[in-house]
């Protein structure tokens, strides 16, 4: 049943949308009668990462301005001098994501880095034949938070974990474990099974249940969905909040765009002003809002 469910949750794009050259450009594909045809090189220089299972994963850094370089690490000169750490969807790898991280970074003019989880894209697979799991993700995740502390010699407390779809299982997985400025959650699920059928509790089978990771999470947190999700229903993102605002001690601020008309797929098509103006927002909150205690040290399961 788990290879099956694995393959179930996981969709990366077949073949992938990009590869990357000798000299470390991603360089743009697309498919013509099922094969990658080679186009213009991209828009970064990708660097390759190890993560703690011996995978190798591309990473992308995007700066804030129009003419960055492709090869620099240096953060953003903006005041808010902030990194926003970027877990995309289902269905999606770097290039897929690479012109909406690009445009995410100018509105917000700050520096922009993405990640593949093995499997996805060119991140090789593991030798054992295994491609992608839930917990091969969080090393992914690992990999990329430290790639900005130790590499870009970003502070947690300067970080930012942004996670969309099924990236909202490994930055809620960030976020509770690490002292990171802030959360933002993008049409997030509660756990997998929840999208299916709607339990009240955590099946011992489950995958990306984040829910039970709300109790753990001390930065403030932003939640953005849209109420016509078809994918992952809005009801998702209110489990969350419910359990974010419940909670008795160590209180963190929660705050929600909730957007009408809109399913998974079309809430930037059609809000994406509106949300790079509440991202915005949220940001510019961060240093009045993170006076709470730091997060624990430690989470009770990975």
């Amino acid at each position: 049943m788990g290879s099956t469910y694995s393959h179930m949750v996981f969709q990366p794009p077949t073949p992938p949308t990009y590869r990357v050259n000798e000299g470390g450009d991603l360089i743009f594909t697309r498919i013509r009668n099922g094969q990658a045809i080679l186009g213009a090189p991209g828009i970064a220089k990708v660097h390759q990462i190890q993560t703690d299972s011996g995978s190798t994963i591309p990473i992308i850094v995007l700066n804030s301005s129009p003419t960055h370089s492709k090869s620099s690490l240096q953060q953003s000169n903006d005041s808010r001098d902030y990194v926003l750490l970027y877990s995309h969807g289902n269905g999606e790898d770097l290039a897929l994501v690479a012109s909406y991280t690009e445009q995410l970074a100018l509105d917000l003019k700050m520096t922009v880095v993405c990640y593949d989880y093995t499997g996805y894209g060119c991140a090789q697979r593991l030798g054992n034949g295994e491609e992608c799991s839930e917990n091969q993700v969080y090393m992914d995740a690992d990999a990329a938070l430290s790639f900005c502390v130790n590499k870009m010699k970003v502070s947690l407390d300067r970080i930012l974990i942004v996670g969309r779809s099924l990236g909202s299982g490994p930055s809620s997985y960030l976020a509770s474990k690490n002292a990171v400025a802030g959360l933002i959650l993008i049409s997030p699920l509660a756990s997998c099974v929840r999208i299916v059928v709607d339990f009240k509790f955590t099946a011992f089978f489950d995958m990306f249940a984040n829910i039970d990771r709300m109790k753990y999470i001390a930065c403030p947190v932003l939640l953005v969905h849209g109420r016509s999700d078809e994918v992952v229903p809005f009801r998702h993102s209110e489990m969350l909040e419910r359990e974010l605002q419940k909670r008795k001690r160590n209180q963190v601020y929660v705050q929600t765009l909730y957007l009408e008309d809109v399913g998974h797929n079309d809430m930037e098509t059609v809000y994406q002003d509106m949300m790079h103006a509440t991202y915005l927002e949220f940001i510019n909150s961060l240093p009045n809002r993170n006076r709470q205690e730091p997060a624990p040290d430690k989470c009770c399961f990975r």
